[in-house]
């Protein structure tokens, strides 16, 4: 049995048909084909940014995760499109997908990774709570003393940790990919001319340093990054997650943190310039190990935004509450600075 390749639309022209019809059948929606294996819809939440991919496991993404409400039932209707791949391809005598030797090492190294996850939360986990912490204990150690206009505490990271010139998307999750969200992706400078007590963009925010007229937040389109998004969350109490805050800072200077106004705090760290690969896993797998959220633990990974009043948006919020600034240290943008050097 052969490994099926969908780079070459000349060699499986009706293969790539096949699926396409079997998507546009299960998600009832008109998709465009932006080409061969990538297309673009609106799913069943309204979210017009929607992704199909049709190479190997064929899958239905939509920006945001398993925050969104469309998330359980994208997930469905990606296993209903790959069985009737599976049953239409068998039928028809298409080649059938098989792992090929990069497969087998992509799947050797998620059992490595599992394996690092289960011996930090083992041994790691324990010495990082012997010590605990409270989220006071955090907002003390801020080198940056914080002004008390929550509404403005938004202008401090884009002032003390950015170029002015850094090109910085604010907004809500789902505003990306359009035209029309090109007004997310401001220069620091730009956002700081918004006039005085001026509420944040937010929710959220991306660390990240995007291209001038971008209107894409993807990983693709990340010019560089600076910090990397740290998210707690529960079951971890905030103390704990101050906690283990603290100690992750002895690895990666702690850039920022803010307070999401409900259950989980959301730092920054500074990214080394230069990082081996498998470094890099072993402290993810230290993050997965203490229950932090990875979901936007990547290059174009957003965080909350302070300075904006986060409405209730989960039955245990009952009231308005802001995102708030606990956390800021303008030494690390010269550490970066100066690394450049």
């Amino acid at each position: 049995m052969k490994n099926t390749d969908l780079s070459d639309e000349s060699n499986f022209g009706d293969q790539l048909k096949l699926r396409r019809e079997i998507v546009s059948r299960v998600v009832q929606a008109e998709v465009k084909w932006l080409n061969s294996k990538l297309g673009q819809l609106t799913c069943p939440a309204g979210h017009s940014n929607c992704w199909v991919h049709l190479d190997r496991a064929v899958n239905l993404h939509c920006p945001g995760g398993s925050e969104r409400k469309c998330y359980a039932e994208l997930q469905k209707l990606s296993d209903d499109i790959r069985a009737q791949i599976r049953e239409a391809e068998g039928d028809a005598g298409c080649v059938q997908w098989e792992p090929t030797e990069a497969d087998k090492r992509l799947a050797a190294m998620r059992v490595q990774y599992a394996e690092q996850v289960i011996y930090f939360y083992r041994n790691t986990r324990p010495i990082i709570f012997k010590k605990p912490k409270t989220v006071d204990d955090l907002c003390r150690t801020s080198p940056f003393v914080i002004p008390p206009q929550v509404e403005n505490q938004w202008r401090w990271p884009l002032k003390y940790l950015f170029s002015p010139d850094s090109v910085i998307w604010i907004g809500e999750s789902h505003e990306t990919s359009e035209p029309e969200y090109q007004r997310n992706f401001r220069t620091a400078q730009q956002w700081l001319r918004r006039p005085p007590v001026k509420m944040a963009n937010g929710p959220q925010w991306s660390p990240a340093v995007f291209p001038a007229g971008n209107y894409h937040r993807r990983e693709e389109n990340v010019v560089r990054q600076i910090y990397f998004p740290v998210e707690g969350d529960a079951p971890l109490s905030l103390d704990e997650q101050a906690t283990a805050i603290l100690w992750l800072s002895k690895v990666y200077p702690l850039a920022s943190v803010t307070y999401s106004g409900r259950a989980s705090l959301h730092a920054l760290f500074l990214k080394p310039h230069k990082v081996d690969f498998e470094s890099w896993q072993r402290f993810r797998a230290l993050l997965d190990a203490l229950e932090f959220d990875l979901g936007n633990f990547r290059r174009a990974g957003t965080s909350r935004c302070p300075g904006f009043l986060r409405s209730p948006d989960k039955p245990e919020m009952k009231t308005s509450a802001w995102q708030q600034l606990l956390y800021l240290d303008p030494s690390v943008w010269q550490r970066y600075q100066e690394n450049l050097l």
